[in-house]
């Protein structure tokens, strides 16, 4: 499942081998500038965020029933959910802001302004059984750290951009990834913020969303 700018849809597809199969489109219609998408498979829950509506959304896998889960935010980018916990995370360009809410829209609460340190944040991944959640700015370059009640903020990391966008957690690594769509590149650092390692040097075009799989062993 992704968003796409062509057409402004959320798509999806079934993956065989290399290839996308069925092609199909979930959500055609309401948005404007989707961004970013979490699932809540267990739930049978669709979420993304919309800098054109300025709004977190949210539909059942087969796009039925969708409606706004969040509204009037300015410009919401970056988006993760802690399904056990209950809470949807996300960053807002506009208002310079992490921001989170319970899955059903209550009891927001801004965690991390511009008084914290942030540029223009893009990304956010969380660590749910640590209590973490990791922001990438586009604004400063940096990867900040904070506990998911937005105490605790550091930057970790203030040489890893110019501009890094999404970002994920590799728990099993002990490592966080991140997209740089200025630098067209991709790139890795412990979870202390060391080593920072390009993983795709270059060549890319612009990119953002991000996921990681990790491959099967087969024994032979």
């Amino acid at each position: 499942i992704w968003a796409s700018r062509d057409g402004d849809v959320i798509r999806r597809a079934r993956i065989d081998s290399d290839s996308l199969l069925g092609v199909e489109d979930v959500i055609a219609a309401g948005l404007d500038s989707a961004y970013a998408v979490a699932l809540d498979a267990g739930n049978g829950q669709l979420y993304w965020s919309d800098y054109g509506t300025g709004a977190i959304h949210r539909a059942r896998l087969d796009g039925t029933d969708a409606q706004v889960v969040v509204g009037g935010l300015e410009a919401p980018r970056g988006l993760d959910i802690d399904v056990a916990s209950g809470w949807l995370y996300w960053t807002d360009v506009g208002t310079r802001s992490v921001q989170r809410a319970r899955l059903d829209g209550s009891d927001l609460e801004d965690l991390l302004t511009e008084a914290h340190g942030l540029g223009r944040p893009y990304g956010v991944t969380v660590d749910a059984a640590n209590g973490l959640m990791y922001i990438a700015d586009a604004g400063t370059g940096h990867i900040l750290r904070a506990r998911v009640d937005g105490s605790d903020v550091a930057v970790l990391s203030p040489e890893s951009g110019p501009h890094p966008s999404f970002i994920l957690l590799a728990p099993g690594e002990d490592r966080l990834y991140w997209t740089d769509n200025r630098a067209n590149r991709i790139r890795r650092a412990r979870l202390d913020g060391t080593q920072i390692e390009d993983v795709v040097p270059g060549g890319l075009a612009g990119p953002r969303g991000l996921v990681r799989v990790e491959e099967e062993r087969r024994d032979h």
